[in-house]
């Protein structure tokens, strides 16, 4: 794209001056560098997203540790990078030798800074919604939550909140809050193995619907409770997931959080669904694409959140849960 080609060409000049800066070398033609920009599947005709990271542009190099050293040849220098994973820029020689390139921390700082402000300034109001819309939902679903506390106790053994260890924003653990809608005591390993396919694309053997109109969801799984079929149903046992979002583990909006042995089956390009924003009580894929869409399709969903976040899309999101919930659109 003109973007990427603009970046290439400002990338190799700076390089060309730090190297003449740094090392006193000149004459660095356009040719001796070799610039490669990765980009993540957004289209659902791609038929192997995965290959849009080969292994060989993933170095596994720590700058922290790399030689530095004045004299090495300079053709075709070869500068890579994968943006999403890593601040850390650095470029390699032909003969092996690795240098990091101080140049960016000043090439790049006005624009991080204004970016970071923005980004900042977005989080905090992103927070501040959670928090006030969070805190009035707990209080006035209250007398809600009770009701459904009491019918979970007196219709099934076990406890009323079922807590799950998930993962969160850039990966990290936090316990999630749901009320209990299955047995006591389920073996998980079938949901395991159904998830895996999900994730793998094998969507003819697990989808329950029709080709037409598909449904990529467990259908009359007998772990779950008579109350706890209502309480998917109308996605109510979502409710205290708002005490997530309150102790800043969750947002009201996000993609769903996953749970260990979901992530353990991602592709590179997954991981962004974690990497980018919270996770979420609901979302676009929670409004558009429920369980009628493949797995990547529901990332690619999550990432388009990600990169297009607004106030105005959040309350859209928060609207269209509510007709879905009382659509009894659930899972």
């Amino acid at each position: 794209s003109n973007g990427a080609q603009i970046m290439t060409e400002r990338v190799v000049k700076k390089i060309a001056e730090d190297l003449e800066k740094t090392f006193g070398i000149a004459d660095v033609n356009e040719g001796d560098i070799e610039i490669d920009i990765l980009s993540y599947p957004e289209k659902s005709n791609q038929n192997d997203p995965d290959k849009a990271l080969p292994e060989a542009n993933r170095p596994e190099i720590n700058p922290e540790t790399l030689p530095v050293t004045p004299s090495f040849p300079v053709q075709n220098v070869k500068f890579k990078q994968e943006f999403f994973m890593t601040n850390n820029l650095c470029f390699s020689t032909n003969n092996g030798a690795t240098i990091a390139s101080p140049f960016f921390d000043v090439f790049f700082w006005d624009q991080e800074l204004i970016i970071s402000a923005s980004k900042l300034f977005k989080k905090l109001i992103k927070r501040a919604l959670d928090i006030f819309g969070s805190f009035i939902l707990l209080v006035l679903l209250s007398p809600l939550m009770m009701l459904i506390s009491i019918l979970i106790k007196f219709t099934s053994q076990g406890k009323v909140i079922f807590k799950q260890n998930r993962i969160g924003y850039k990966g990290k653990f936090f316990t999630c809050y749901k009320f209990r809608t299955m047995k006591s005591n389920t073996e998980h390993k079938g949901h395991e193995e159904y998830v895996k396919k999900l994730i793998h694309g094998d969507n003819n053997n697990i989808n329950t619907g029709s080709e037409k109109n598909p449904c990529f969801k467990i259908k009359n799984d007998p772990r779950i409770t008579s109350i706890g079929k209502i309480l998917r149903k109308t996605s109510l046992d979502e409710l205290p997931q708002f005490v997530n979002v309150l102790k800043g583990e969750m947002s009201l909006v996000g993609p769903r959080p996953p749970v260990l042995y979901e992530v353990e089956e991602y592709k590179n390009w997954h991981y962004r669904r974690i990497l980018e924003v919270k996770p979420g009580i609901t979302g676009l894929w929670q409004v558009i694409g429920r369980n009628r869409v493949t797995f990547d399709e529901m990332v690619r969903l999550d990432i388009r959140y990600a990169e297009n976040w607004s106030i105005l899309l959040d309350i859209q999101i928060l609207f269209k849960t509510i007709l879905a919930v009382l659509k009894c659109d659930g899972k």
